[in-house]
């Protein structure tokens, strides 16, 4: 979904199909697969959406990004990098450039936009991750990851959204938890055929801090929601409705 177009609701901290298909599988990573937690959650008005939740170690976690250029699927390069867990990354802007810090590695592979504020997840060399807020947001020596999206859902254990816009869409977030130790990928979809029927902003950070996230910091969304992952041998999908530019790609070593 497009950061600055396509209608996107997700732009202030202040505001802020079927969906599992399996696809043929190959190679399966060398290491366990990650399984994801699947939560009905409830809509305010009627009905529920599914919540899945994919936990790490910190310890033990590798992160990239592929630029999927708007062609390549989530399954593909979850394949090619043979990851674990591959979903939507941040927002692209109407010239189609991602935009907002990405460092993966130590290298950035795209700059800070403080016009987009939001948050900035990072990780350091030795695994500690922070969620910091963009504006005041300076790049420290020894950052291993970082991506810069907005809203921060929650900061420091509690819901930083103030009031609630009604703006329903599928939701993909990153989660702190446990200290620290923990980082939790999670997807909220329904089967509304743009992805639109999803939680809005202020009831998806509820229930992030009710499933126990302390940070939480806001993907794309809507159309642009995706994952995919291995699961018994096989790669399952939620596939994207819409265009993805870059993808996270989450490997269980370092």
């Amino acid at each position: 979904m497009l950061a600055l177009a396509s209608g996107c609701p997700d732009r202030s901290d202040a505001e802020p199909a079927g969906d599992e298909p399996e696809t043929t599988a190959t190679a399966a990573p060398s290491v366990s697969p990650v399984r994801s937690v699947v939560t009905e959650e409830p809509l305010p008005e009627s009905g529920t959406y599914r919540l899945h939740r994919w936990t790490f170690a910190l310890a033990s976690l590798r992160i990239e990004v592929a630029d999927l250029g708007f062609t390549q699927t989530l399954d593909a390069a979850l394949r090619q990098k043979r990851a674990v867990l591959a979903v939507n990354a941040g927002f692209f802007d109407m010239a189609g450039e991602p935009e907002g810090l990405v460092v993966v590695r130590g290298r950035t592979l795209s700059r800070l936009a403080p016009r987009l504020g939001g948050g900035v997840m990072t990780i350091d060399e030795a695994g500690r991750p922070s969620l910091h807020a963009a504006e005041e947001f300076v790049l420290a020596p020894g950052t291993d990851f970082a991506v810069q999206c907005r809203p921060r859902l929650i900061v420091n254990g509690q819901v930083n959204i103030r009031s609630d816009d009604g703006k329903r869409a599928d939701r993909t977030a990153l989660c702190l938890r446990d200290g620290g130790s923990s980082l939790q990928v999670i997807v909220a979809r329904t089967d509304h055929p743009n992805g639109g029927g999803g939680p809005t902003l202020r009831a998806f950070a509820e229930r992030l801090l009710h499933h126990g996230c302390e940070d939480a910091l806001n993907l794309d969304g809507g159309p642009s929601t995706g994952a995919a992952f291995w699961q018994d041998g096989e790669v399952r999908m939620l596939p994207p409705r819409g265009p993805v530019r870059q993808a996270l790609l989450f490997h269980t070593s370092r």
